[in-house]
């Protein structure tokens, strides 16, 4: 069983490949703008939504999950190894090391095959 979590990773795997995802979790404390499209995408791809608190999504050993997470079949051809081998990120002077991090969570949640990264001026 596969888990990612955070909004931006959810989010993509819901719009790229909701049939890989067995359910999503969203703490009942997120409100608002985000809380509606993760509801909505999970709408749309038929993909379970359980509320859940913010002590039951620490408990499933995610350190960082701003409140959302999700569960990816591991069975599914579209995760890990899987990725879309055609499907390539480029990016260019990422600085800071966190913002890397995010963009490959997102990546990752996007089933992106190949991210390519600068040698110099890079993260």
């Amino acid at each position: 069983m596969s888990r990612i979590a955070g909004f931006h990773p959810v989010r993509e795997a819901l719009r790229g490949r909701p049939e890989a995802i067995r359910r999503v979790w969203v703490a009942r404390s997120r409100t608002g703008a985000r809380r509606r499209e993760i509801e909505a995408l999970c709408h749309r791809g038929d993909v379970p939504l359980e509320e859940v608190s913010e002590v039951a999504l620490d408990a499933l050993g995610i350190e960082v999950h701003n409140g959302f997470a999700a569960e990816i079949d591991p069975g599914s051809p579209d995760t890990g190894a899987g990725a879309d081998p055609g499907l390539v990120v480029l990016l260019e002077d990422v600085q800071d090391p966190r913002n890397l991090g995010a963009i490959l969570r997102v990546c990752e949640g996007a089933g992106v095959g190949r991210v390519l990264i600068r040698d110099r001026g890079s993260a």
